[in-house]
C-alpha cells in the first residue's frame, strides 16, 4: 500500500505484502554437527545453521512449527542450552510479521555406559591370564559392549568380550572401555602380573671325605648349584 501524510499529496513507502525479507528458503543445516549427543547437548542451536540471516531479519528458534506463533519462541538462554526435543529455526521479518520456511531439527541424548569393576590376574611364568570387566548403561537393563586394547590410545581391538584371556610372558597392562548407543566410557587399565618362575638351578655332584686326623670335613650344598634362586634345602 501507500503511506500518505495528512490526507494530501506526499511521499511514502510502498510495501509489497507478497514479499518477506525472510526469503523463500529455510536456514541451511550445518551437517558437520551431530544431532545425537552423549549425556549433554554441548551446542547452541544457532551452531546448526550455516546461512546468515537476510538483511532485516533475525534467526529465531521455536518449539512450535508455526513461525508466527511467538509463544513458542526460545529465549537466548534456551537457544544456547537446548534440551532434547524438536526445534524449528527460521528467519523472522518483524517489520512485516513474516518468516522464511522453517528448518526442523530433533536433538537427542544417550547415556554413556559406566565401568563398575574390573578383575586382574596373577600367574607364575608365561601363560594365560583371565581379566574381566563389568558395567552398566544408566537407565537401561542392557549391558554395554566392551573392547580391550593393548594401550590407552590403541585403535586395534584385542577382544570384545567381558572376559579377556590373553597369553603373556611379562607383567602387562591392558585397557578396556564400554560402549553403548554411540557413547564410549573412558578406558580403564587392568594389569596382569607375571611372577618370574623360581629356578632350583643346575646341580653338580660333589663329595667330601672325613679324615679323623684333619677333623670334620664339610661341603656347602649352595656351591653345588649354578643359576639357582634363593631358597631352602630339604632332606627327602
Amino acid at each position: 500500500g501507500v503511506l500518505l501524510a495528512g490526507g494530501g499529496t506526499g511521499t511514502g513507502t510502498i510495501i509489497n505484502d507478497d514479499e518477506c525479507a525472510g526469503g523463500t528458503s529455510a536456514p541451511e543445516l550445518n551437517t558437520d554437527i551431530p544431532t545425537t549427543f552423549c549425556d549433554v547437548i554441548a551446542e547452541s542451536l544457532n551452531n546448526f545453521v550455516t546461512t546468515a540471516p537476510p538483511p532485516g531479519t533475525t534467526l529465531i528458534w521455536s518449539i512450535n512449527p508455526d513461525p508466527l506463533e511467538p509463544s513458542g519462541y526460545l529465549t537466548p538462554a534456551q537457544v544456547d542450552n537446548p534440551t532434547p526435543g524438536t526445534y524449528y529455526g527460521f528467519f523472522y521479518d518483524s517489520l512485516n510479521d513474516c518468516a522464511s520456511p522453517t528448518l526442523e531439527i530433533t536433538l537427542s541424548v544417550n547415556s554413556t555406559p559406566q565401568i563398575t569393576s574390573t578383575t586382574s590376574d596373577t600367574r607364575c611364568g608365561e601363560g594365560e591370564v583371565t581379566l574381566t570387566v563389568d558395567g552398566f548403561i544408566p537407565d537401561s537393563g542392557t549391558s554395554p559392549n566392551y573392547a580391550w586394547y593393548a594401550s590407552q590410545t590403541s585403535s586395534d581391538v584385542l577382544s570384545s568380550l567381558a572376559t579377556f584371556t590373553p597369553t603373556i610372558s611379562a607383567t602387562t597392562t591392558f585397557w578396556v572401555e564400554a560402549t553403548a548407543n554411540g557413547c564410549t566410557s573412558e578406558r580403564e587399565g587392568v594389569t596382569a602380573t607375571v611372577i618370574p618362575p623360581v629356578s632350583a638351578g643346575t646341580p653338580m655332584n660333589g663329595s667330601a671325605c672325613s679324615v679323623a686326623a684333619n677333623g670334620p670335613t664339610t661341603i656347602d650344598l649352595d656351591d653345588q648349584l649354578s643359576g639357582a634362586d634363593p631358597g631352602e634345602w630339604t632332606v627327602t
